[in-house]
């Protein structure tokens, strides 16, 4: 009687594989279903999760709502979730592409790192600012998406969190939070 190792560790490794996707698939699916019940829970709820101003006047100075941008972001994250599981649904006959067991850590670990980076980015936001902050974050997720090239960094987080400061504050008339040296050369500059 012949045994054959590599065809058995194979069919082992090519079971293993499967149900690895099988479990991702559910994982997706499980991850997606309580996001779309959380978001549409937040909009049954708008009124109690997202507070007043607590100015006296603070509502008729300001032409939107407190709660327009939660609610716009909630909606949206229903439609994409609702996509997402309507999409998966159809296509669950479909074979998935084989990923190997290092491949699908190497994901995982990728999306734990950029939750990673936009926590370090909302801790960073109010004690150093927008600009430092905004830069140190798209520094990180450019690597995170394997970018090498340093030029290309610095010239993308440069521009890019300039631009949107910008923007910000002199266009959409946002105030954010700034070092007091960034607000006096950026006043010196663009003559506040």
């Amino acid at each position: 009687m012949h045994f054959d190792i590599d065809r058995q560790l194979s069919y082992i490794s090519g079971k293993n594989i499967g149900l690895v996707r099988n479990m991702d698939r559910r994982l997706e699916f499980a991850v997606s279903g309580v996001l779309l019940l959380v978001a549409v829970a937040f909009v049954i709820f708008i009124d109690n999760v997202v507070a007043a101003p607590k100015m006296l006047l603070g509502r008729s100075l300001s032409a939107i709502e407190p709660s327009a941008f939660p609610l716009v972001a909630m909606v949206m994250m229903i439609g994409l979730c609702s996509a997402f599981l309507l999409t998966a649904y159809r296509g669950a006959a479909e074979p998935v592409p084989a990923q190997s067991d290092i491949e699908g850590r190497t994901d995982w670990f990728r999306v734990g790192a950029f939750f990673g980076i936009l926590i370090l980015y909302a801790l960073m936001f109010d004690p150093i600012g927008f600009l430092i902050s905004t830069f140190v974050a798209m520094v990180l997720l450019s690597f995170l998406a394997g970018n090498r090239s340093p030029f290309q960094i610095l010239i993308l987080s440069s521009a890019g969190p300039i631009g949107l400061y910008i923007i910000a504050t002199r266009l959409l008339r946002v105030s954010l939070p700034e070092l007091s040296q960034i607000e006096f050369a950026y006043a010196m500059v663009l003559g506040r």
